[in-house]
């Protein structure tokens, strides 16, 4: 209801406190996609790689935002680590976790990663939410 009618949030979201749960942002893999990636050795740190991505809500409300698994392959494209990012670690301090990505928005996320105790051939992102 507050996805599809949001002057109602503000009432559900009192109804929701005085009940004891919470109005989330929907959560909809199918409407949220990964629109571009490139990861990157940084030039002046050696080890350190540069994750660079875009999210689209592509839906006609808010979603929340999803976590971000990214696997380093090795050449043979066999996975030699994983990491799960949760929202607050990528989606900085702009981020406004109670109402989510807004409609038909992007978000841009950069990270920093210390890699040098692998090398890596390759690699993977995906989105999910748990």
């Amino acid at each position: 209801l507050a996805a599809e009618y949001p002057p109602l949030r503000p009432h559900l979201v009192a109804a929701c406190a005085a009940l004891g749960c919470t109005v989330d942002p929907l959560r909809n893999t199918d409407e949220i996609t990964i629109e571009s990636h490139d990861l990157q050795a940084d030039p002046a740190h050696q080890g350190l790689l540069i994750l660079q991505t875009t999210l689209r809500n592509q839906a006609r409300h808010p979603l929340a935002f999803p976590h971000l698994e990214l696997e380093l392959n090795d050449l043979g494209g066999l996975p030699i680590v994983r990491r799960v990012f949760a929202p607050v670690e990528y989606a900085g301090g702009a981020a406004d976790f109670t109402n989510g990505i807004p409609a038909n928005a992007e978000w841009n996320v950069k990270l920093f990663l210390d890699a040098s105790s692998v090398s890596a051939g390759g690699y993977k992102l995906y989105l999910f939410y748990p």
